[in-house]
């Protein structure tokens, strides 16, 4: 009995030693296979160490509807102007081991456009949103309505006169020269919207999880605010008040005020950061150049050549550049 019991314990101590060495040659092996990381121009690291890049441009005319983007990854970047007709550029990347896996990953990206009476819609999706992402800019009329679903990227709008609704994940958002209401949810990002006037139909609601919080209101407006940070302070300039009341809540504080005789609803709540309220203008929180976009030439005449109306104008008229049936070879690699 003793002897078999002997035998039983060599045995096992044989496969522990094989499984050992089993998983030491897995190892040695994974740590000398290089890394498929690459890091950006800012730094950041993402996968990938070959980058593949296509651009598509777009153009519809929303005649009054809402446009509602749609994506993962990626910046936006979008200038009102004067014109009746929204134009788009996407840039699509996909990164890979090499050019050839970046090139699988752009190949599957998917830019989905819809809409009918009440909206106008792009949809990006990618299969390997890990390693992909849509950067978009481009103008719209100046009183369009926005709808922007991203789960990850920084938001730049400029001269957007209508409604503007905003929600992602994580990213910086800019607002600049806002006209109407203004609603912007993320989890972690700060926000910074500059108001050209509050009108008394409006609503502001500014909330983050983490990131601080600036609205600017210009002079002679009025408004019913409530601030409300749990870890952070609430800073007020260039601002006079009828009534106000401050209330220390742990870490943080909550602010409720009367500016002006108006009642127009102002709410600003983030659970980590600071809320910054003023009476003039912020400077910018995401310059152009930290986006990685190129501003948008709004003199220039369009590249795109769009189709005449139909003249049947009684129901809102779709303008569409055709969808690419191919894509061009690699044209952006990094090394």
């Amino acid at each position: 009995m003793e002897e078999d019991a002997m035998q039983d314990q060599t045995k096992r101590l044989r496969w522990m030693l094989v499984v050992v060495l089993v998983v030491g040659l897995v190892g040695c092996g994974q740590q000398d296979q290089p890394q498929d990381v690459s890091q950006t121009q800012e730094g950041d690291l993402v996968l990938g160490q070959s980058e593949v890049v296509n651009e598509m441009n777009r153009a519809v005319a929303p005649n009054g509807r809402p446009l509602v983007l749609t994506g993962f990854n990626g910046t936006v970047r979008l200038d009102g102007t004067d014109s009746a007709v929204a134009r788009l550029t996407f840039t699509e990347r996909g990164r890979g081991r090499d050019d050839a896996a970046a090139r699988t990953v752009l190949e599957g990206l998917q830019l989905e456009e819809r809409g009918d009476a009440s909206r106008y819609e792009y949809v990006m999706r990618s299969k390997q949103p890990a390693r992909s992402e849509v950067d978009m800019r481009g103008t719209v009329p100046r009183d369009t309505e926005l709808r922007i679903r991203y789960e990850s990227g920084a938001v730049a709008l400029s001269g957007v006169e209508g409604p503007i609704d905003v929600e992602h994940e994580s990213g910086n958002v800019q607002v600049d020269g806002a006209a109407s209401s203004v609603r912007v949810d993320i989890r972690n990002g700060s926000i910074q919207v500059g108001m050209q006037q509050l009108l008394p139909s409006a609503r502001v609601e500014l909330h983050t999880s983490n990131g601080d919080l600036t609205l600017a209101v210009p002079e002679g407006a009025a408004a019913q605010i409530v601030a409300q940070t749990q870890a952070g302070s609430i800073n007020v300039q260039d601002l006079q008040f009828e009534s106000r009341r401050l209330e220390p809540q742990g870490a943080g504080a909550r602010f409720e005020a009367q500016l002006g005789a108006g009642n127009t609803t102002v709410d600003l709540r983030t659970e980590n950061g600071t809320i910054t309220l003023r009476g003039r203008q912020p400077a910018p929180l995401v310059p152009a150049d930290s986006m990685n976009i190129e501003p948008v030439d709004t003199t220039a005449a369009p590249s795109d050549t769009l189709p005449p109306a139909p003249a049947d104008t009684a129901a809102p008229t779709d303008t569409v550049m055709p969808a690419d049936t191919s894509r061009p070879p690699a044209d952006t690699t990094a090394g």
